[in-house]
């Protein structure tokens, strides 16, 4: 049945492909181990800010 709705429609047997048409896959991006430490330590300063800590660095490893 697909073969013959893609006869009657002028298309290909083939399922389309996914993302839209003419545009390339995204790479994934990567992060370093310095980089991922760096926003780790950053986002537990914020959270000891919020939580009204002195300062997180005491619980950072």
């Amino acid at each position: 049945m697909q073969a013959e709705l893609a006869e009657l429609l002028g298309g290909s047997e083939a399922a389309p492909a996914k993302g839209k048409p003419g545009r390339p896959a995204k790479k994934k991006r990567v992060m370093s181990d310095a980089a991922r430490k760096k926003i780790a330590d950053a986002q537990r300063k914020r959270w000891a800010k919020q939580k009204g800590e002195a300062s997180a660095d005491k619980k950072a490893k």
